[in-house]
């Protein structure tokens, strides 16, 4: 399932079980960890404690890795493995 708004993940939630859940969501720029502290203060403070997180950004290099440019191979490490962390540091 892909739900690019809130809206649309709420509705796919309700199909999905046959009830109105309480989903929210904050979209954030997971390559910037103050951006993700930001938004997990922000978070806390509109729907209170976070129960769980779903973190689908990724990003892949389509082409060799001998290829790529450092600036594009940093972003790739930080976007698909420094970010995990940072979330789980600090909605959890």
């Amino acid at each position: 399932m892909v739900a690019p708004t809130i809206q649309e993940t709420k509705r796919l939630v309700k199909e999905a079980t046959g009830t109105d859940s309480n989903v929210n969501a904050m979209c954030m720029d997971v390559s910037n960890r103050a951006l993700i502290t930001e938004c997990a203060r922000k978070s806390e403070q509109v729907f209170g404690p976070v129960d769980i997180i779903i973190n689908n950004a990724g990003v892949v290099q389509a082409r060799l890795l001998t290829e790529a440019d450092d600036r594009k191979i940093h972003q790739t490490m930080v976007i698909n493995g420094e970010s995990h962390i940072w979330i789980i540091k600090e909605f959890l």
